[in-house]
């Protein structure tokens, strides 16, 4: 037995010693601030703190006044301190719709989705391009509404598929189209497709001039016929007619805030911390059962738990800045497709390729209070800084819990691994995705009472350690070699 305690004394002291005058300011960290900013978090008059709702203004402006008291800096270029307001807008489907081309004529009840366009009759000239490459976006598409497959062929996912929708849109907007529309020949059935993106909701609508009229429809048709005509060169029109979608300005915003580094070199390149603080609402705001005795989803485990780790390690790090500069980021709109973190990405405070790593927490709550799960433990060029902050707290760090559930790119994380910022997500320890997980996530049951305190606090002191340690690093992190992001990586960093 000796010779077995000796190894883990020695590795202890020596793989671990060089943290530990770097805890002195994670000692800051206390049991009942954790709690308290918790407590406030998930309390019933938050409402569940649903994207675009008072309520979520409410959180975001407690955040913002946490950064500013704690001394971060809010980012040069935001209009309104700390908050990066994003140009949602809460869209309630047409209730009439008929598309018409050639011989084809698709109905708002089955086959035809309208996303975007202004009521009445519109009627134009349609031209193919297969997925809305930059390479086929030429002048022939102004004036004209472009009919395209949905996705890509690097893209699967239906939701992933869809969100492309906007970048195309974009583009095509650029150079003067005036219309998408999408066909849609997805593994998953249209009708669950149509109520899942066909329903309304919250959408990002930037004020460009044109933006309200520009049409966007997705259509459960292959349009072989119409595609081999204009492939050919014919000409083919359609011809849509609508009531028109109900749109209403309904922003949300993300809250940012910047810790200056010391090294005059390295404080130009940013570790960016990420947490969303949205949840699902309430019953009657998020379409979601209520029990018998509450209808209110708090959210304390996903994730004001996380918030807390995130306001945590800007206090210990406002103490004593690292090397690095920190970029705090609480994300808004992550339960609904992740859009507060693809905005921020889109639309950055600071250079993207300054952002060096993004450590992201988030989770759906902890069943193992002995780990803390990292996805992406492995993959991102910082396995040694993580696992240290975890075993300084007397945690173990555990890689990729369910992988069936593809975790990884489920978080915000996501966002700012897809331009290739090495970015994994540290999460409340759990092992697989178990009854005792599913119990409470995106449920009223999601309570303060819930939650061990006692683990809470080793858990946001190791994600403020984590933080401090790959800022500290003397090499910027990078993904594994073959990662799927390494690509992305190469490009946004000119890496040969």
């Amino acid at each position: 037995m000796r010779l077995c305690v000796f190894p883990a004394v020695f590795f202890y002291l020596f793989f671990v010693s060089d943290s530990i005058f770097a805890q002195d300011a994670e000692l800051n960290i206390e049991k009942r601030d954790v709690a308290s900013y918790i407590r406030f978090l998930a309390s019933d008059e938050l409402q569940g703190r649903k994207t675009g709702e008072q309520s979520n203004w409410v959180a975001a402006r407690y955040l913002a006044e946490q950064f500013r008291y704690f001394g971060a800096k809010s980012p040069a270029g935001l209009r309104d301190d700390y908050l990066q307001v994003i140009p949602f807008v809460h869209v309630t489907p047409p209730k009439n719709g008929t598309l018409t081309i050639g011989d084809e004529v698709m109905q708002l009840a089955d086959d035809l989705m309208i996303r975007s366009s202004p009521g009445g009759m519109t009627e134009g000239e349609l031209l193919f391009l297969p997925q809305v490459l930059d390479s086929e976006i030429t002048e022939e598409v102004r004036g004209k509404y472009v009919l395209t497959y949905i996705g890509s062929n690097n893209t699967n996912d239906p939701q992933a598929a869809f969100a492309l929708s906007r970048n195309k849109k974009k583009d095509l907007m650029a150079h003067g189209a005036l219309g998408i529309i999408e066909i849609y020949l997805g593994r998953h059935p249209w009708n669950l497709i149509k109520r899942y993106l066909g329903s309304g909701g919250l959408a990002i609508v930037e004020e460009e001039e044109g933006d309200s009229e520009f049409i966007v429809l997705a259509i459960n048709n292959k349009m072989d016929e119409v595609i081999a005509d204009l492939m050919k060169g014919k000409k083919r029109n359609f011809k849509l007619e609508t009531d028109g979608p109900v749109v209403i300005k309904q922003p949300s915003a993300n809250v940012v805030g910047v810790i200056e580094g010391t090294d005059p070199v390295l404080k130009n390149e940013y570790i960016a911390l990420s947490a969303h603080f949205d949840h699902v609402g309430t019953s009657s705001s998020s379409e979601r059962p209520q029990t018998q005795i509450d209808s209110i989803f708090n959210g304390a485990r996903d994730n004001a738990f996380g918030v807390a780790a995130l306001i945590s390690a800007a206090e210990a790090l406002a103490i004593e800045p690292a090397k690095r500069s920190i970029l705090l980021i609480a994300c808004t709109a992550e339960e609904i497709g992740l859009l507060g973190s693809k905005y921020f990405v889109e639309n950055p405070v600071v250079p993207l390729d300054k952002i060096v790593f993004n450590l992201n927490t988030d989770g759906a709550g902890h069943s193992d209070s002995s780990i803390i799960s990292v996805m992406g433990l492995n993959r991102v060029g910082a396995a040694t800084e993580i696992s240290e902050a975890c075993l300084a707290y007397g945690l173990e760090p555990y890689a990729d819990p369910a992988p069936e559930q593809n975790l990884f790119d489920r978080s915000d994380n996501v966002s700012f691994a897809a331009v290739g910022i090495p970015a994994p997500t540290f999460s409340p320890g759990f092992r697989e995705f178990d009854k005792d997980i599913m119990r409470h996530y995106h449920q009223p049951s999601d309570e303060v009472e819930t939650l061990d305190f006692d683990y809470v606090l080793k858990f946001c002191r190791a994600y403020a350690l984590c933080a401090r340690l790959i800022a500290n690093k003397d090499e910027r992190p990078m993904w594994s070699s073959g990662d799927k992001y390494e690509e992305a990586y190469k490009h946004l960093y000119q890496v040969k």
